[in-house]
């Protein structure tokens, strides 16, 4: 087998769908398949359960699949590595993370002292940049919760208390704490399922004994905040997402029933080579907020 037919392979795994894999890698879907066919007469395995004219990924498939995807990624930190050893490295930073809010500024300072470093910055929910940042996709993730796994890395950057947060024409809004489970009957406004925040503070609802209700959900803080102020709902946020808002309209609420808040991290694989930027900057916010370096 060769680079070129694993690539092939990757494509279809990807796909699950021969003719739009063929498209993609413009060539003709004839060739496409007999190289699939010589792979798996190879492995001795077939990688695809056909039904029909449907093709799946099957349990053989989705190992070898797994095992190449970790090999690309060495491939590349190899030239990666070669490159920086040269000089010639290119500086870019390529991260995932959702809570931009602690960051900018110290973004901004980093960038001064580097200033041909770039960020390629990604959003989504947990379990996509933990994969990102399994599959090489990424080389840091800054998260909340951690990521963790056998071959991740993870270093606590910030602990911050979470606040039930209301209008301040809301009933509660004459307190300064709650016993969470008189929120119950509330709506609430939250960030989208799979994010970290939305996974913690739906917890500590359980842990209260009520499922929230949720009327409007968000991948971004600045909608949730204005969701709040215009009297749609309640929310939980952490303190440092408040105290960067510039709204008014806000009371904070302290949760009694038990130790609110969220952890945010930096998580990097242990395995892979670091660009030399990527280093510089993890050592960067590590020193800044951990004080280790």
């Amino acid at each position: 087998m060769n680079l070129l037919q694993l690539k092939y392979f990757q494509k279809v795994a990807e796909t699950e769908h021969m003719t739009k894999a063929a498209s993609e890698l413009n060539i003709a879907q004839p060739s496409l398949s007999k190289v699939i066919s010589l792979l798996e007469a190879e492995l001795g395995t077939p990688l695809f359960d056909r039904i029909g004219r449907q093709i799946r990924l099957n349990q053989y498939g989705k190992a070898f699949l797994y095992q190449i995807e970790k090999a690309f990624v060495n491939l590349e930190d190899a030239k990666t590595q070669i490159r920086d050893m040269q000089g010639m490295g290119e500086q870019i930073i390529k991260m995932s993370f959702n809570n931009m809010y602690p960051f900018a500024k110290l973004i901004k300072e980093f960038m001064n002292l580097h200033p041909k470093a770039k960020f390629h910055q990604t959003i989504g929910s947990f379990s996509e940049a933990q994969k990102q940042l399994l599959t090489g996709k990424i080389d840091l993730c800054i998260s909340s919760p951690p990521l963790i796994g056998d071959d991740i890395e993870c270093i606590p950057l910030i602990v911050e208390e979470v606040f039930l947060v209301v209008p301040k024409e809301h009933r509660f809004a004459h307190r300064d704490s709650i016993n969470l489970i008189e929120a119950a009957g509330e709506s609430f406004v939250s960030f989208k399922e799979g994010f970290g925040i939305r996974n913690i503070t739906d917890n500590y609802c359980r842990q209260a004994g009520f499922i929230p209700n949720i009327v409007f959900e968000s991948q971004a803080a600045i909608n949730i905040i204005d969701l709040i102020n215009a009297n749609l709902g309640i929310a939980f946020l952490p303190i440092k997402m408040i105290e960067k808002s510039t709204c008014d309209n806000l009371v904070i609420l302290h949760i009694n029933d038990f130790k609110a808040e969220r952890t945010t991290a930096i998580s990097y694989l242990k395995s892979r080579y670091l660009p030399l930027a990527v280093m510089q900057f993890r050592d960067f916010l590590i020193q800044k907020y951990v004080g280790k370096i």
